[in-house]
């Protein structure tokens, strides 16, 4: 009988346990709501979202970042491109003057 009341002794934690878990303690002592498991993972799939929402706004903003740098870098580019570009339409004047001398 020890070992029966010892195991009945378990099961009775084990239930409790989850009713703790379930959250029937903060309930007031009732029965297990029904709708706890899905508050829950309703909450948990809320939590995700925010997450990931946050993490996309950062991504987001990290590549607005980046393309403007890469902009910046373009212009940056094109504007030493265009002095070289005009050194070089002067190359030829300065050799005929060369040639003069």
């Amino acid at each position: 009988m020890t070992e029966v009341r010892q195991l009945h002794e378990v099961e009775r934690g084990v239930e409790k346990a989850w009713r703790n878990f379930a959250g029937n303690e903060a309930n007031g002592g009732g029965a297990v709501p029904e709708i706890t498991a899905t508050e829950r993972i309703d909450k948990i799939g809320n939590m995700s979202a925010l997450a990931i929402m946050e993490a996309s706004e950062t991504t987001a903003t990290d590549i607005e970042r980046a393309a403007q740098a890469a902009v910046d870098i373009a212009a940056d580019i094109m504007a030493e491109a265009r002095q070289l570009a005009t050194e070089l339409e002067r190359i030829p004047l300065i050799l005929a003057h060369i040639r003069r001398v």
